[in-house]
C-alpha cells in the first residue's frame, strides 16, 4: 500500500473471502450473517481504513443472482452488510470509506439490484436513517457484452445503458469488463463505449484481470521466478487508454440530490422475483452491535510506511509483447507528494459527496487496469483479489479516477 501509495494509486477492496465463516452465503444469508462473518468484516476493515490511499470496500459480489431464489432471499441481507461496514467505519476510522456493491452480469437483475441498493427513502421526498447508511455508496456492473472484434455500441447493449441508469444518484463503474471470446483483446469498448459514449454517466471500470489464469483472461504473465510478460491484450489495452479524453467536473457543477425513493412495485416491474421485503432489514445481532460500538481489537492494523527506500535493484525482470526488456524501475511522478493523508482525506470524501448525481465527479481513465470481485461469486471470474484505481488529485480540485489493473500484491 506504501508503493502504490507514493505512485498515487487507490485500492477497492472486497471484504470478503471463500474461506469458511468470510462471507455471506447466497443459499443461506439468514445463517451466515452472524458475528463470525462480521467479525472478518470488521478485521478487514481495520486492517486497511487508516491507509490514505484506500478508496473504498466492496461488500459483496454477484451474491444476489438468478440461480435458486438468491435474488428474492439475499438482497435485505447485503444491505444489513453495507449498514454495519458503514456503523463500523463511522465509528472506527477516521475518515469515511465508501461502501458499494457489485453486481452479476444479468440486465434485468442488476438494474433491479441498483435501485434497491441505491435508494434512501421510503417518499420520495424525506431520508430514511436506516436506509441511508445501508445504502451503497456506488455500484459496480460487472458486464462481459462487448466482445472485441465482434460487438459494437448496439449489439453489446452500451446503446442503452445510459438511459438505463440516467436517474442514478451515487457513481456507477464497471467492476469487471474485459469479454475474451476473441483473443488477442483490442478493448473497443474502453475508447468506444465506457470511455466513449458512456462516460457522462459511468466513472470508468476495472479490466479483469492482471496475471494470466486457466481461463485465458490475464493481461500479463508471470512465471515461477516472478518475471513477467505482457500479453499482446496488454498493449492493445495500453494504445486504447492513451487515446481516450476525460471530461472535467467542477464540484460546483453537480446536483445535490442524493434522494432516491424507494419503490417495490418499479423493482418489481424490472425482476418480478427480487426480494425488497418492504425495505425491512433484518435486525443487527447482538454481538455485532457490541463489535461496532467497542470494536475487534484488529492486530493487524496497516499504515504507511515512513522509512521506505524505493529499490533500485530486482531479481526479475519485465517483458513488453515483443519480448523486449522493459525497465522494472518505478518512477513517481512529483505531483503524488500530494497524495498524502489530509489532501487525500478532503479530495475522497468531497468525491464521493458531490458525486452523488447523474453526472459524476468522477470520471475515469487508466494508464493500467485491474480485477475486482469476491470469493462469494460462484460465476464472476475474479476471486476477490486487491483491487486498485489510481486518483491524480491537482489544486484546481478536479478529480479523476483512474481504473488500474495491477498485481494483487496486498
Amino acid at each position: 500500500m506504501t508503493i502504490f501509495n507514493d505512485a498515487g494509486i487507490y485500492a477497492i477492496l472486497d471484504v470478503n473471502s471463500g474461506n469458511y465463516g468470510e462471507s455471506l452465503n447466497r443459499a443461506d444469508p439468514s445463517g451466515t450473517y452472524d458475528s463470525l462473518y462480521l467479525s472478518r468484516v470488521f478485521k478487514f476493515i481495520d486492517a486497511f481504513k487508516d491507509y490514505p490511499n484506500m478508496l473504498g470496500f466492496f461488500s459483496g459480489n454477484e451474491v444476489i443472482n438468478d440461480q435458486s431464489d438468491y435474488a428474492k432471499i439475499d438482497p435485505p441481507y447485503i444491505r444489513a452488510v453495507q449498514r454495519d461496514m458503514k456503523q463500523y467505519i463511522a465509528k472506527h476510522a477516521n475518515r469515511s470509506i465508501p461502501v458499494g456493491y457489485s453486481a452479476a452480469d444479468n440486465t434485468d437483475l442488476r438494474l433491479a439490484t441498483f435501485k434497491y441498493l441505491q435508494c434512501n427513502s421510503l417518499d420520495g421526498n424525506k431520508v430514511n436513517d436506516n436506509l441511508d447508511i445501508s445504502r451503497s455508496d456506488f455500484f459496480g456492473l460487472n458486464t462481459y457484452e462487448w466482445c472485441s472484434g465482434i460487438s459494437d455500441w448496439q449489439s453489446s447493449g452500451y446503446d442503452k445503458l445510459n438511459s438505463t441508469f440516467e436517474d442514478a444518484v451515487i457513481p456507477l463503474i464497471f467492476s469487471e469488463y474485459g469479454c475474451n471470446t476473441k483473443t488477442p483483446r483490442t478493448f473497443d469498448e474502453v475508447s468506444e463505449g465506457l470511455y466513449g459514449g458512456l462516460k457522462g454517466v459511468f466513472s470508468g471500470g476495472l479490466v479483469y484481470e492482471y496475471t494470466e489464469e486457466a481461463n485465458n483472461f490475464g493481461l500479463v504473465k508471470v512465471d515461477d521466478s516472478g518475471s513477467l510478460t505482457y500479453k499482446d491484450d496488454f498493449a492493445n489495452l495500453e494504445s486504447q487508454l492513451q487515446n481516450i479524453s476525460l471530461p472535467a467536473t467542477k464540484e460546483s457543477e453537480l446536483s445535490s440530490d442524493s434522494i432516491y425513493k424507494c419503490d417495490s412495485s418499479d423493482i418489481a416491474k424490472i425482476y418480478s422475483g427480487f426480494g425488497t421485503n418492504n425495505f425491512t432489514l433484518p435486525s443487527q445481532p447482538a454481538e455485532i452491535a457490541n463489535m461496532i460500538n467497542y470494536g475487534v481489537n484488529g492486530t493487524n492494523t496497516g499504515k504507511i510506511l515512513t522509512d521506505y527506500a524505493v529499490p533500485t535493484t530486482f531479481n526479475y525482470t519485465v517483458k513488453n509483447n515483443k519480448g523486449d526488456t522493459v525497465s522494472a524501475t518505478i518512477f513517481y511522478d512529483k505531483a503524488n507528494a500530494l497524495n498524502k493523508l489530509d489532501a487525500t482525506t478532503t479530495a475522497v470524501a468531497n468525491a464521493v459527496s458531490t458525486s452523488q448525481s447523474s453526472s459524476h465527479s468522477v470520471n475515469s481513465s487508466s494508464s493500467a487496469s485491474s480485477s475486482i470481485g469476491s470469493s462469494t461469486s460462484s460465476s464472476s471470474k475474479s476471486k476477490g483479489a486487491a483491487n486498485v484505481v489510481n486518483v491524480p488529485i491537482d489544486q484546481s480540485r478536479y478529480l479523476a479516477l483512474f481504473a488500474g489493473l495491477i498485481s494483487a500484491l496486498l
